[in-house]
């Protein structure tokens, strides 16, 4: 028989928590806790305790909502970034398509504008570039996306043009990376991010665009 002069030996408890219980549910079992000292605990004899849960919690809650918005900020940020580049890329073939015309030939006059000379094409005039095939591979770094294709014959160089997905038909193409390699490399995107690209090669005149592909960034 149990001594009725004896007091019950305390319960045997296990908090909830630790590193296996996902973080959110470890923030819903903190407020359980402190609204349940509030409720329960009429003479605050764990209020010390419940008040080092809720500053914990508070703590907790703000970084990660500071995380949230920066996050966020990032991925503003590196859109802007790629918006801009392609902005300035197109900018510099226009002026380098004013000066050109301004020169009116005079390689020299190129020269001092800044403006380096267009290879010459190995196409005879009336013949027809082909469209190549492009390809969209993940780069060396993350945000980075490969862009290339097999080389067209007798092609004095390449255009590559691209857009993040989702898109729409309308969207403008950024980039038009113009280049003598038959490679190129977009970097500052958003890792993981999606792209759908195109690529023409260019002889006396710019051949075919190519059929468009989607492909990741790493």
């Amino acid at each position: 028989m149990s001594n009725p002069n004896k007091h019950p030996a305390p319960a045997k408890v296990r908090p909830k928590v630790g590193g296996k219980q996902p973080r959110a549910k470890r923030l819903d079992i903190g407020q359980k806790y402190v609204s349940g000292q509030v409720q329960g605990d009429p003479q605050n004899k764990l209020a010390p305790q419940a008040q080092g849960v809720s500053q914990a919690r508070t703590a907790l809650a703000a970084l990660l909502a500071t995380r949230a918005d920066l996050r966020a900020q990032l991925t503003r940020n590196t859109s802007a970034i790629v918006v801009a580049d392609a902005a300035y890329s197109t900018a510099l073939g226009t002026y380098a398509t004013a000066a050109a015309a301004f020169s009116a030939g005079d390689a020299s006059l190129l020269a001092v504008l800044g403006v380096d000379e267009a290879q010459k094409p190995t196409k005879p005039a009336d013949a027809v570039i082909a469209a190549p095939v492009v390809q969209v591979a993940p780069g060396a770094a993350d945000g980075e996306v490969k862009l290339r294709c097999g080389r067209v014959p007798h092609a004095g160089g390449y255009v590559f043009a691209y857009k993040l997905e989702p898109s729409q038909p309308a969207d403008p193409w950024l980039g038009n990376i113009n280049t003598k390699l038959a490679s190129t490399t977009v970097q500052g995107l958003a890792p993981a991010q999606l792209v759908r690209a195109r690529v023409r090669a260019v002889g006396v005149a710019p051949g075919p665009w190519s059929v468009e592909v989607v492909g990741r960034a790493r």
